[in-house]
């Protein structure tokens, strides 16, 4: 998997070259600080959907994760470079790094690989690499998550909420050893924030940095940081969406563990994996708004119960609390 504590420990068993060493050399802490996100993941998403998520897979829970280059966001992944570099300027005119350090990390992009555990081989192995996402949401009930799904003058739309310890817990279990990393963060939309986040990388790492002889390894270690990252800075434009996100790494020397598919949307072709999660981790389905009278939610709230027992789920069903007529 992708550098991680666990896979430190393990690599500190078979260094086989420099940068394995200077990887060695850091404390964990500085290459593993992403941001935590263990409250409620709410998933919206089309009515037509509960097929494919709850239903079809009879033993699990099926997300589907979308290659990042393809998501709506025409951003997607951009504002990472233009943040990191005006940190960087930041830090030099403040005196907390110097000049030599500028001019060694100031032109770091993100790399287009990264370094994976191969659990098999017992060694680092660094390759390209392909990055899913599945999107959910902090909170189940917002009102700019449901237009979405608005269709005229109603609402096509489901929320699905999972425990987020259960999901982790469903991924370490269901995911390949080798070549998989998964991680659950949610989004940041606050450029003070993301710069506070590359700040406390960069001061960290100066105090590692001895010279000339660091200099690629160094920037190899950003340039992976502002990988990661990439997938967790979006516009403030997007803050309304309150988002937190499965970020899926696959390194494409490992892509046999993992099966790609493609789907349509709106004439795009859109490349996929498949997500399983344990059938505990849903712990409420919310309706979107809706029109009409009280009769319709009691007739599919009935047809809910009958689904969710159907299939082996335990999961609470609610209704949007928006009072909106159409």
């Amino acid at each position: 998997m992708i550098i991680s504590a666990k896979s430190i420990e393990t690599g500190r068993n078979f260094i086989n070259s420099q940068l394995d060493e200077f990887l060695c050399r850091l404390n964990i802490s500085t290459i593993t600080s992403n941001p935590i996100y263990d409250g409620g993941l709410y998933h919206y998403t089309a009515v037509k959907n509960i097929n494919s998520i709850l239903i079809d897979n009879h033993d699990k829970t099926v997300l589907w994760a979308s290659r990042y280059d393809c998501l709506n966001d025409a951003s997607e992944g951009q504002i990472i470079t233009n943040v990191y570099n005006k940190t960087c300027q930041k830090l030099k005119n403040e005196n907390k790094i110097s000049e030599e350090l500028f001019e060694v990390i100031y032109t770091v992009k993100p790399n287009r690989t990264s370094l994976f555990i191969d659990v098999e081989n017992n060694r680092f192995v660094r390759c390209e690499v392909d990055t899913y996402i599945t999107s959910f949401s902090k909170e189940y009930d917002l009102l700019a998550m449901w237009n979405y799904y608005s269709k005229g003058n109603i609402y096509d739309g489901i929320n699905l909420g999972f425990d987020s310890e259960a999901v982790k817990r469903s991924l370490i279990n269901n995911t390949p050893l080798s070549g998989v990393d998964i991680q659950i963060c949610p989004v940041i939309y606050d450029e003070e924030q993301q710069m506070k986040l590359i700040e406390g990388l960069i001061i960290s790492l100066k105090d590692k940095y001895m010279g000339n002889k660091d200099d690629p390894y160094l920037r190899y270690v950003i340039a992976y940081k502002l990988t990661e990252w990439k997938m967790l800075f979006k516009s403030k434009h997007f803050e309304h969406e309150k988002e937190v996100r499965i970020i899926t790494r696959v390194g494409k020397k490992f892509t046999d563990e993992i099966c790609v598919k493609y789907r349509e949307s709106f004439g795009y072709i859109i490349p996929y994996i498949e997500l399983q999660i344990d059938k505990d981790s849903l712990i409420q389905t919310t309706f979107a708004p809706m029109t009409g009278d009280e009769n319709r939610k009691i007739s599919q709230y009935s047809v809910m119960k009958e689904i969710l027992k159907s299939t082996g789920y335990n999961a609470d069903i609610k209704f949007s609390e928006i009072p909106v007529r159409y």
